[in-house]
């Protein structure tokens, strides 16, 4: 019998390869597993966590059809934009971009109250390499809602308690994607503007990043594209 042998594998979805060591016995050709195709496919079933065919399968129900989600390295966050770009192997840094859950705490009871509580909590995509500009928001959020004087528009990043609440996840895996509470997303003006136009965001796990084409991304969950950023 052949010797079993260690494989370098990748499932269906991207993600970076998994390394595995499969010993269970093979279903196609009754042996251990030690052909291509049984270790493949036995590796994609174990490498596939629940977070990614949770999000993989809200986004194939939206119409996207391109995505990846790639295992990043316990030092990621610790590391500069260019070591994290090239985990990633992101077109550039300014492909490399975040999720945060942004409150307007001014906003009145009574307006909450009345149907408009989506004016409370928005859920804001920006790129690492820019900075959110509080005032771009402010306007665009007073714009979009002018019924209500500017003193009611005092957006601010929400307390972690509050995004992981709303979100369904911790502080540094928050994704647009299967949202415990549905939000508004703005997406900025400069993401939507990236050439190449796939981009890299928290896939949902801390050290889980989730890569898709602007292009379905905007098809897919209909985001304010502002210019929020400087």
């Amino acid at each position: 019998m052949p010797s079993l042998k260690n494989e370098w594998l990748t499932h269906s979805s991207q993600r970076s390869p998994t390394y595995r060591l499969l010993q269970q016995p093979c279903s196609v050709c009754a042996g251990l597993a030690t052909c291509w195709i049984c270790l493949h496919a036995a590796s994609e079933q174990a490498s596939v966590s629940g977070t990614e065919a949770k999000l993989g399968t809200e986004l194939k129900e939206r119409g996207v059809k391109s995505f990846s989600f790639k295992a990043v390295p316990a030092n990621y966050y610790k590391e500069d934009l260019e070591f994290r770009r090239a985990c990633l192997e992101a077109a550039s840094i300014q492909h490399l971009c975040k999720s945060l859950i942004y409150e307007n705490p001014k906003l009145p009871v009574d307006q909450e109250s009345s149907g408009t509580q989506h004016l409370r909590y928005y859920l804001v995509i920006v790129q690492y390499a820019a900075k959110l500009h509080g005032e771009k928001v402010k306007r665009f959020l007073h714009k979009n809602n002018g019924k209500l004087g500017t003193q009611y528009f005092r957006p601010r990043q929400a307390a972690f308690e509050t995004s992981e609440k709303l979100s369904g996840y911790p502080s540094g895996s928050v994704t647009p994607v299967g949202l415990k509470t549905p939000l508004p997303i703005i997406l900025s003006h400069e993401i939507a503007k990236l050439q190449p136009d796939f981009f890299w965001m928290g896939g949902g796990e801390e050290l889980l990043k989730l890569g898709l084409h602007v292009s379905e991304f905007v098809d897919a969950y209909n985001p304010f594209i502002v210019d929020c950023t400087y």
